[in-house]
């Protein structure tokens, strides 16, 4: 493995607490859990076993049915001790278990001028505005996974996008702003300095707006969602 420490880890148990040891001259040494190499090491074995499964299935299909068809990193990964999984990065989740990943994310929402908040979404979140309405309930008869109002830190600066979208099947993070009273100047100035700290920071930004006389394209946001949606394949 590029990068991984030369040693390899040992794992045992004593009085139901895992223990972690390397070995040096044939003597056993002891690492404690917070040692730098603990970490590294395990994601060594981890991806070795994956390496293992992965060479073996290459050599044939006979061969690769007979092994075990069924055996992936996923399934390495979900079978190891619970206290040994919190210490590796797995290589893969699968859809579900991103989805679930996603819904049980924890963050403070934005929660400046509550009284704003008085749309109610299908989806069960509270918004600011007749169209976020719109927008929310389209994302949500899609099945687009999103969070309303994450805040989102770049560099020292907090802003806080209307809807922070994952799209599961490409593992990436779309963030949504609804732009909607871009014939006022100074609102439109606001926006722009918002659009332009997306783009500094290379995040994938998607934007509707209307006006006064020009208003939300409904047809744009069914397309847009339809394209983030887990519900599709």
């Amino acid at each position: 493995m590029r990068g991984a420490p030369k040693e390899r880890i040992g794992i045992s148990k004593s009085h139901g607490r895992l223990q972690f040891f390397i070995r040096n001259s044939g003597k056993k040494i002891y690492l404690p859990e917070n040692h730098e190499l603990v970490i590294p090491l395990l994601q060594k074995y981890y991806e070795e076993k994956c390496l293992e499964i992965t060479e073996k299935r290459i050599e044939a299909v006979d061969a690769f049915l007979k092994i075990d068809s069924s055996t992936s990193c996923e399934e390495i990964y979900n079978n190891m001790d619970p206290k040994l999984r919190q210490f590796i990065n797995p290589l893969g989740l699968t859809l579900d278990e991103k989805i679930e990943r996603w819904n049980n994310m924890k963050y403070e929402p934005y929660l400046a001028h509550p009284e704003e908040l008085v749309f109610n979404t299908d989806g069960g979140d509270k918004v600011r505005s007749k169209s976020e309405k719109i927008i929310a309930d389209i994302l949500y008869k899609h099945g687009v996974l999103y969070h309303y109002e994450m805040p989102l830190f770049i560099g020292n600066k907090m802003i806080v996008p209307d809807f922070t979208i994952y799209d599961a099947k490409n593992n990436r993070i779309i963030y949504w702003e609804h732009l909607g009273m871009m014939d006022n100047p100074q609102y439109f100035i606001r926006a722009m300095d918002k659009y332009k700290m997306y783009v500094l920071a290379e995040k994938d930004v998607f934007l509707t707006m209307e006006s006064g006389n020009k208003p939300l394209d409904i047809d744009m946001v069914e397309k847009k969602a339809a394209e983030f949606s887990i519900l599709n394949n």
